[in-house]
């Protein structure tokens, strides 16, 4: 026999055998479950990166809202804290605006005060100038003549 009459041989007594066959049979529990298992598997890894996701935000948010009512309740200092300047300052600019009214009034009295100064000294020197000792009295007793305007006075020591 040659090599292909061999093969030939060969091939029928596989053809020639009995073929064993499965019936299909249902899925038990155990492949059904495991089955289940990797159909769910990307729906859990989903659902584990959304919880990882979900988490720190939450967290998060709960952080950022103690911050917030924290720098909530700076803020309505700070702006209680700046109504009360403005009214502060308000009140200090009235009272700078009077002051300066005052001071206005007071230096045009000053000056009225200064040219009444001006006045008496001008008298006084004016008086100075017109007082003569009596010669005749005795140096006991000094009379100072002191004459005003057109009239004279004698003011006796």
């Amino acid at each position: 026999m040659t090599a292909s009459s061999e093969k030939i041989k060969e091939e029928h007594i596989y053809a020639n055998e009995a073929v064993c066959t499965v019936g299909k049979m249902a899925a038990t529990s155990d492949t059904k479950s495991h089955s289940d298992i990797k159909k769910l598997l990307p729906v859990a890894v989903c659902g584990l990166i959304l919880l990882a996701i979900a988490v720190p935000c939450v967290y998060f948010a709960a952080v950022n809202s103690e911050n917030n009512d924290k720098l909530r309740s700076d803020f309505d200092a700070l702006r209680s804290d700046h109504d009360n300047l403005t009214t502060v300052y308000e009140h200090q600019t009235r009272a700078c605006s009077v002051l300066e009214s005052n001071n206005t009034q007071l230096a045009a009295q000053n000056q009225q005060l200064e040219m009444q100064i001006e006045k008496l000294k001008e008298k006084i020197r004016e008086l100075k100038g017109n007082v003569k000792p009596y010669s005749s009295l005795p140096e006991k007793n000094v009379s100072l003549a002191i004459r005003v305007g057109v009239s004279g006075y004698t003011l006796g020591l």
